[in-house]
């Protein structure tokens, strides 16, 4: 035994101090375990070349996709970047400006006191029509009593959370009339966000929040002495509350399974946003003269070659240098006008002879404007 474990000994010492002589001869270092600091510099090393790696991918991806596009993008596109077009352009905006635009001049924005008119109004016709309050969510209805369009709120999409102005008729003491009174219904998390919109109040905003795991249209209810502005409820275990067409089904079924009585518009307070001031008129006015001054000055300026493309551009350029913003414009020549909504691709050529149909809308101030109209085309 003992004979065995000396030569297994020496067998182990000769086979190391050959691996030795062989490390040695070849010029190699046994392997260190790599520092901590190595480490960390191999893997960011490792990380960089993975992310150059897809930043490459990706440009690569990129541009043949932009490749192909470009290969099936028609050949008779013209380019709008032409001297023709821009001539025409300048052309447009010069004989538009030329005007002076004086029918700008009796338009203005819609200003506190007015908003303020409109929830007293509202108030009025709630407590004509027998109903306790009026609930909006942002859209056009909001926009126009809190001045707060969805995209202002949301500029994504509408927000799934509930996010609710109140408008109920309060019996103001000191005045001895019918005034508004506004609260919010919003989640806690968004409550900043809703302060800091710069809503037309004169008054610090009321704002009832809920938390993320709450049944909003519950604590609205458990809530509601304060969204009325009034701790005697009196007769009212039921709230019976009005909304309009804006408001999406699941926040209406929500406000009806939890205690409140639901009813569409209609009435007096369908009535209070159909009837007009004389500042929405003068607006409405305004942006309705301008569009048609504009679409006239660039009619002036029209040209054989221009792209209905072309044309379309420049008259979103003409509007915009007259203090409006176009939000739709279309224009078709010959037989693209048989497509009430939009031709192929805008490529088609102006000629003599061309029949030309605009349909064209713009804001100013809120209020849009929606102007149509076909002439033939007999430049020269």
């Amino acid at each position: 035994m003992g004979s065995k474990a000396c030569a297994l000994a020496q067998s182990n010492s000769w086979t190391e101090s050959t691996i030795d002589l062989r490390v040695s001869r070849l010029g190699m270092k046994e392997p260190q375990a790599l520092r901590p600091r190595e480490r960390w510099r191999q893997f960011f090393k490792r990380l960089i070349v993975a992310f150059t790696a897809s930043a490459i991918l990706m440009l690569v991806v990129q541009f043949l996709a932009d490749f192909v596009s470009s290969r099936l993008t028609p050949l008779n596109i013209v380019n709008i970047n032409s001297l023709r077009y821009e001539a025409f352009r300048k052309c447009s905006v010069n004989t538009f400006l030329e005007t002076g635009l004086p029918w700008l001049e009796t338009a203005s924005p819609i200003v506190l006191h007015e908003f303020v008119q409109r929830r007293n109004n509202l108030a009025v016709a709630l407590e004509t029509d027998g109903i306790d309050a009026f609930i909006v969510e942002p859209g056009y209805t909001f926009q126009y009593y809190a001045n707060i369009s969805q995209k202002d709120w949301e500029v994504w999409e509408p927000e799934e959370r509930p996010f609710l102005m109140v408008i109920s008729p309060h019996f103001d003491t000191t005045l001895s009339k019918v005034v508004a009174k506004t609260s919010f219904l919003a989640p806690h998390f968004e409550e900043g966000r809703v302060r800091m919109l710069g809503m037309p109040f004169e008054e610090d905003l009321s704002i009832i929040t809920w938390e993320e795991h709450w049944n909003p249209y519950m604590t609205l209810w458990k809530n509601w002495h304060t969204a009325i502005g009034t701790e005697d409820l009196g007769s009212i275990e039921i709230p019976k509350v009005m909304v309009d067409e804006e408001m999406r089904d699941f926040i209406q079924r929500g406000l009806g399974e939890n205690d409140f009585e639901v009813v569409g518009l209609a009435g007096s307070v369908k009535r209070v946003k159909q009837t007009k001031t004389v500042g929405e008129l003068n607006i409405l006015r305004a942006i309705n003269t301008g569009t048609v001054e504009a679409l006239r000055a660039m009619r002036k300026c029209m040209v054989p070659g221009l792209s209905e493309n072309e044309v379309m551009a420049s008259l979103d350029s003409t509007m915009r240098a007259g203090g409006i913003e176009p939000f739709f414009d279309i224009v078709l020549f010959d037989e693209n006008a048989a497509m009430p909504h939009g031709g192929p691709n805008g490529s088609k050529v102006l000629e003599n002879e061309t029949l030309v149909l605009i349909d064209v809308g713009a804001h100013l101030y809120g209020y849009s404007s929606d102007i149509g109209g076909r002439r033939l085309n007999t430049c020269t």
